[in-house]
């Protein structure tokens, strides 16, 4: 179970919500660990590698920019239920995707990637 926030009654309270996602029947491209090659071939401008993770730091103006890009990148990863880890800093928001689910880095990390790219242009 979950919590969501009940923005419409009382936006303080929370109220348990039951959450299923079947990775393997709905979604089963996610859990396909890609080969080096295609991830080296197909890695978004300004993403690296640090091991099962691919990472982009994206900089800006100021610190309240950061904090906006991460609100919207949040909601493109909630649309795609695939969940990076961001760290939001001073004037730079750092955004590292993996697979969780295939222990590796598959199409959904890469495509996560290139709407973040897009979302930051």
């Amino acid at each position: 179970m979950t919590l969501v926030r009940e923005q419409l009654a009382d936006p303080g309270a929370f109220a348990p919500v039951r959450t299923f996602f079947p990775w393997r029947d709905v979604c089963p491209r996610m859990t396909d660990v890609l080969d080096d090659d295609e991830i080296d071939d197909r890695l978004p401008a300004g993403w690296e590698r640090d091991g099962d993770e691919i990472v982009r730091t994206f900089e800006f103006d100021a610190y309240l920019d950061g904090v906006g890009f991460a609100a919207a990148a949040g909601g493109l990863a909630q649309e795609a239920f695939h969940h990076p880890e961001m760290t939001i800093g001073w004037r730079e928001v750092e955004v590292r995707l993996t697979t969780h689910e295939a222990d590796g880095i598959t199409d959904a990390d890469l495509e996560l990637a290139g709407r973040f790219n897009d979302l930051r242009e």
